[in-house]
């Protein structure tokens, strides 16, 4: 039985994490930022050890993961990648600072064998052809640019101080337990509510990648242990406009979307791209012999199933 840490477990990544992985025999733990919001996990607290830190609390995170002496460990916390989460400075202190004191605590133990660094799409630049982990990164976020150089952090950890960090770039991923909004967790409460919806540019593309399958990967990626650093790109090499996604939940759960669009003045930066950065998949495909398996069709119903099932939690 290993011990595995999960950093972030109250958000989306983090909670489909400890919900796959209590179906393993390893000991599960979590580090949460205190006040954050449990909703996610409360039905599972009990099968978990749950400590409240912030990761920007140096001596407190330090002295933490040296009493866990995790085997394993999924840096999932992160700031700024919801829309409502635009504070400059916290956005780099958590994404660079905090990340730094988990590594450069890791770094005085003996026992991880393998962090998986949670990456972003953002680092990459706007185009039209997929972008490869050699591409040269140039983010037009803050977000994005503070992801960059967590990724950078990461790989002078692993190039110049030997820790096992593997960075995995994730792109759009959705599906159970996403937030309130974005994309998809917004269609399917408006779907189930009847209500209109308000969406942003409807040319906006993104690579989507249903949560099960990002999970899937991760977990290989986890397991493996001839390629214990790197960068690998975790998305489906597929893009779909926000206007495609939400013609496709019509079609798929029989409905008729009343859709008011954002305009330049009212939506991200982010959004108003009509080209944005879509996953050349071909390195992760051959190191780990591995290719999503959900499409997006099925993935709309298999969400939409899901929120039918569980729309208390939205409440």
């Amino acid at each position: 039985m290993e011990k595995i840490l999960i950093t972030g477990g109250a958000g989306f990544l983090g909670a489909n994490l400890i919900h796959r992985l209590l179906k393993s025999k390893n000991e599960i733990i979590t580090i949460i930022k205190p006040n954050s919001n449990e909703w996610r996990i409360s039905e599972v607290k009990n099968k978990i050890k749950v400590y409240h830190i912030d990761i920007l609390n140096e001596r407190k995170i330090s002295n933490t993961i040296k009493e866990i002496k995790p085997s394993l460990i999924f840096h999932c916390a992160t700031y700024g990648v919801n829309p409502s989460q635009d504070n400059f400075g916290k956005i780099f202190q958590t994404n660079v600072f905090g990340t730094n004191n988990i590594f450069s605590t890791i770094q005085k133990i003996n026992c991880v064998k393998k962090i998986i660094n949670f990456g972003s799409s953002f680092e990459y630049a706007t185009q039209k052809l997929p972008v490869k982990e050699t591409d040269i990164i140039s983010p037009n976020t803050v977000y994005g640019i503070s992801k960059a150089t967590q990724t950078n952090l990461a790989q002078y950890y692993a190039e110049n101080l030997g820790l096992p960090i593997v960075t995995a770039r994730i792109f759009t991923p959705y599906g159970k337990y996403d937030s309130n909004g974005r994309l998809f967790s917004d269609l399917m409460i408006s779907a189930i509510k009847g209500r209109q919806i308000k969406l942003g540019f409807q040319d906006s593309f993104r690579d989507f990648i249903h949560i099960d399958d990002a999970i899937d990967i991760l977990l290989l990626i986890a397991k493996d242990m001839k390629n214990k650093t790197g960068i690998f790109n975790i998305g489906t090499g597929k893009k779909s406009s926000v206007k495609q996604i939400m013609r496709l939940c019509e079609k798929k759960m029989k409905i008729k979307y009343h859709a008011s669009w954002g305009n330049e003045t009212n939506i991200r930066k982010i959004d108003r791209f009509s080209e944005v950065a879509i996953a050349d998949m071909q390195k992760t495909q051959h190191v780990f012999h591995w290719k999503p398996k959900i499409t997006i069709d099925e993935g709309v119903k298999k969400t939409y199933s899901w929120y039918l099932k569980n729309f208390e939690l939205y409440k």
